[in-house]
Order: C-alpha cells, then structure tokens, then sequence
C-alpha cells in the first residue's frame, strides 16, 4: 500500500492514511539481501505474533507496529523521538531527519543525481540538492581507505 500516515486527535483510530502529494511519492525502490532478508524475518515474527493472539496479519498490515495484528501504525514522530533518544544515550546527536541528509550525500557519491531523487521521492532535482552535499573523490578514498583499515582489510602505516 502507499501513502503517508497523519496521526492527530480527532482522526478515525488517530490516524488516517492520506496519498502521496505527487506521482514521486508512490516509488519502487531496490533492496540489498541482507535488508530483504531481515524484513521478511521481521514480517514472519509479526505473523507468530499475531497467531499468538488469534489474530491473522492482513495483507495491509503495517510493517511497524504495536498492534498484534498490525492494523494500526506506530506513530511516526514516535519513531524519529525514541531514534534521537537512542542516538543521545550512545553519545551521538544524530536525528532521523538528519539520516536523510546523510543518505542522500552517500547517495549522491554512487548514484547519478536522478536516481537520488527518485529514491527519496521528489519531483525536482532542486528539492534533492537540499538535501545531497557533494563529496569530492578524494574524500571518498580517505573513507574507502579508513573503513579498510577499521576492517581489516588495509594495513597501518605509522607517520
């Protein structure tokens, strides 16, 4: 299903489920395995889950939330405060928004500017160059090299 979820009081259950503001909003995005793998894991906790409590999860079910049966959405600012207050405890003042910043400059790196877009769903490369910080070549490499060495994978060398 697409869409975006508005919590508030008032709404029907709290939230309602409204469409995306564009044709850019409603996208099909590209998953590495490993990412694959742990969303169908998840999904397949949600089942036992929702068997616990007699419930079935239905084919709209939310991929999260606290509801046994997954009918209902956590919150979305719920999820960006406990993400910052996680972030906090480790030392960190890192925020979800500030997630999508970091994405997007990665992003920017390997992908061309168009796919960037695309993936973070807007209808211009305007709004994307916001959000993508360009990152020079050479900054890469010391990156490259950097995650090699904490891995293992390059050698050490002494000033």
């Amino acid at each position: 299903m697409t869409g975006n979820i508005v919590t508030g009081k008032g709404l029907p259950d709290g939230y309602v489920r409204k469409a995306p503001k564009s044709d850019h909003g409603v996208r099909h995005l590209a998953l590495d395995q490993a990412t694959a793998d742990l969303l169908r894991e998840h999904q397949a906790r949600r089942r036992a889950l929702a068997e616990e409590f007699g419930a079935v999860l239905a084919p709209e079910a939310f991929v999260f939330s606290h509801a046994a049966d997954s009918r209902r959405p956590t919150r979305p600012n719920s999820v960006a405060k406990r993400f910052t207050k996680k972030a906090k405890a480790l030392g960190h003042g890192y925020t979800l928004y500030g997630l999508r910043h970091f994405m997007a400059t990665q992003l920017g790196a390997v992908a061309s500017a168009n796919t960037v877009r695309s993936r973070m769903g807007h209808g211009s490369l305007a709004i994307t160059s916001i959000y993508a910080h360009p990152v020079e070549e050479a900054d890469r490499a010391a990156a490259r090299y950097m995650g090699d060495l904490l891995d293992g994978r390059a050698s050490w060398h002494p000033a």
